[in-house]
């Protein structure tokens, strides 16, 4: 990631997907809470001077507000919490599948590179590791 402090542009790579759901690399170490720290970092600094920030430039997607980057954050939060709740209660991950805890954001995030399916398969082997 890189904030062009002078500019007011925040590329976020891609840790923030404008265009779907992100793609989470578990095998080179990659992280949900990390995700999820790192943005909320930004929309929490910056709330009060998005200008510091706009345009958000994403990995993948097109450019972004800090209101959109909000929304991310919070669908991130509310995906990793069901399913690690769902894992913490012995869930496989059939059915933390079937639980669908996308399904609410699905319309706004499901239609990128990632599917839904997909990022819960994601969610699941990332909270699943010790």
């Amino acid at each position: 990631m890189i904030h062009f402090e002078g500019s007011g542009i925040l590329y976020l790579g891609p840790i923030f997907t404008s265009d779907g759901y992100p793609r989470i690399d578990a095998a080179r170490g990659g992280k949900l809470s990390t995700m999820i720290e790192t943005v909320d970092f930004f929309v929490t600094a910056f709330a009060q001077q998005p200008g510091h920030i706009e345009p958000i430039i994403p990995g993948r997607g097109p450019i972004a507000t800090i209101a959109q980057l909000r929304d991310y954050r919070d669908m991130l939060r509310s995906v990793h919490d069901r399913v690690q709740a769902l894992v913490k209660a012995g869930r496989p991950l059939v059915d933390v599948l079937a639980a669908k805890p996308t399904a609410e954001f699905d319309a706004r995030w499901g239609h990128g590179a990632v599917n839904a399916e997909q990022f819960v398969r994601m969610v699941f082997e990332v909270v699943s590791q010790p």
